[in-house]
């Protein structure tokens, strides 16, 4: 039996530029991949008006290019890259737990900082001193979970950490987050 070997790459063309002496269609501005041995999945991106994109999504690979980890990330994290408008990576965060950690939504504010919100079914993913809700929710009767729940977190504009918190009950599940114009 072969070994089985996973890997990602994901494509982020974040810069269109139009050109004038042929078709009026954009043509491409960069892409970019990263790699892993593991399974990657991107759900959700956004930008800024700088031209940054900022992606995020859960990743099972060791390996995955790193520059911040909050939490052990020992299992499946949740990540969030951060590439300026010519596509290189300004910063790659981490956060996780010895379980999955999986980031659905994710939003940017004006001065750079980033919310980023998901599931997690781990009891160990990093909440900070004095967070909203400082331990995971109870056991779901509905869905049977029994550790974890949906988690929200901030990240300052240089990929720090500003918050973490677990949020709701077990029943909870985050699809999409939104920042408003003064970064509530």
């Amino acid at each position: 039996m072969l070994p089985r070997v996973a890997f990602f790459a994901f494509l982020l063309p974040a810069a269109f530029a139009a050109n004038p002496t042929s078709s009026p269609a954009p043509a491409l501005g960069w892409v970019t991949q990263i790699l892993g041995s593991g399974t990657n999945q991107v759900t959700a991106a956004a930008t800024d008006i700088q031209g940054n994109l900022y992606v995020t999504g859960s990743t099972s690979s060791a390996d995955f290019p790193a520059t911040r980890t909050f939490g052990s990330a020992a299992g499946t994290s949740a990540f969030v890259l951060k590439l300026d408008p010519n596509g290189q990576i300004v910063y790659a965060v981490r956060a996780g737990g010895t379980g999955v950690v999986a980031a659905a939504g994710i939003a940017v504010t004006g001065d750079g900082g980033v919310y980023v919100g998901g599931t997690a079914t781990t009891a160990d993913f990093p909440v900070t001193n004095h967070a909203y809700q400082t331990s995971p929710p109870a056991a779901s009767a509905i869905t049977g979970q029994t550790a974890g729940g949906t988690f929200l977190f901030r990240l300052n504009p240089d990929g720090s950490l500003a918050w973490s918190t677990w949020f709701g009950d077990a029943n909870t599940f985050l699809t999409s987050i939104a920042a408003g114009s003064d970064g509530s």
